[in-house]
């Protein structure tokens, strides 16, 4: 299952629902959308895309949420798929084959679609993670934790996340991959 959130920037949504559905994953994403945001519930409804409508604020009860949807659709494995990344087909495979309880990719892509600049992110294997896109992680993390993100938290999900996640025992694998796994795309709206 893939958890996405989706506020705003409905421009941006269409690519992304697009992309997954040219992946063929839109029947596995359930996705959390602020409440009343028409746009964006339109593409989900659009793209067969399950969701929730939520505060857009506290964002980790937002992911919660996102999170609760993928579980109650059956998942058993979670990707954290923000409705503005693009994951690869060999990241796409990793994760279908993948055992291991905790997850991330080697480099991510940060676009700036307006600008036209590129830059690469690294995860190394230890320590804390430059990113958090495309991460994923088992029901055995989700049944330990109970919660994989603090509901309180309005920023910070990633190191919040990761640090739950590996002090609760689950050493964090890095995966490389042949090529950039994973482009978070930058518009003006975000950071």
């Amino acid at each position: 299952m893939f958890i996405s959130c989706f506020h705003g920037r409905p421009h941006v949504s269409r690519v992304f629902l697009q992309h997954c559905a040219n992946l063929g994953i839109t029947s596995e994403i359930a996705a959390a959308v602020t409440i009343g945001d028409e746009a964006n519930i339109a593409l989900l409804d659009e793209f067969g895309v399950r969701f929730v409508e939520v505060p857009n604020q506290p964002l980790g009860a937002k992911h919660l949420a996102a999170l609760g949807l993928a579980r109650d659709m059956g998942g058993r494995k979670f990707m954290v798929l923000p409705s503005d990344d693009l994951i690869s087909a060999e990241w796409l495979g990793v994760f279908r084959d993948s055992t291991a309880d905790y997850v991330s990719p080697d480099r991510c892509a940060l676009v700036d679609v307006q600008g036209g600049i590129a830059k690469v992110l690294v995860n190394r294997a230890t320590g804390t993670r430059s990113f958090g896109a495309g991460r994923f992680f088992s029901l055995a993390v989700v049944e330990a934790l109970g919660e994989v993100w603090s509901a309180h938290k309005p920023s910070g999900l990633d190191s919040d996340s990761h640090g739950r996640i590996v002090m609760a025992g689950f050493a964090g694998v890095v995966h490389r991959c042949e090529r950039v796994p994973i482009a978070d795309l930058k518009t003006g709206e975000n950071i």
